[in-house]
């Protein structure tokens, strides 16, 4: 699903953590992530609305129950 090439996006995973470890900043990557399908997707790098819902659960369920 990700058409970035792999140069820009190493150059920009650099870019974050740089910013993450200077500021104490926690990141959470879902790049990768095996819930998500192509059907989940409107294009190469943004969510549909069905997959919006999804990423509302899962950040519902993993980052803000944390705080």
């Amino acid at each position: 699903m990700n058409q970035v090439p792999p140069k820009a996006l190493n150059e920009v995973m650099s870019f974050v953590n740089n910013i993450t470890v200077e500021y104490g900043i926690k990141y959470f990557d879902y790049s990768q992530d095996t819930r998500f399908n192509v059907y989940d997707f409107k294009n190469d790098n943004h969510l549909n609305s069905n997959g919006a819902i999804k990423f509302t659960k899962i950040i519902n369920s993993e980052i803000l129950e944390r705080i």
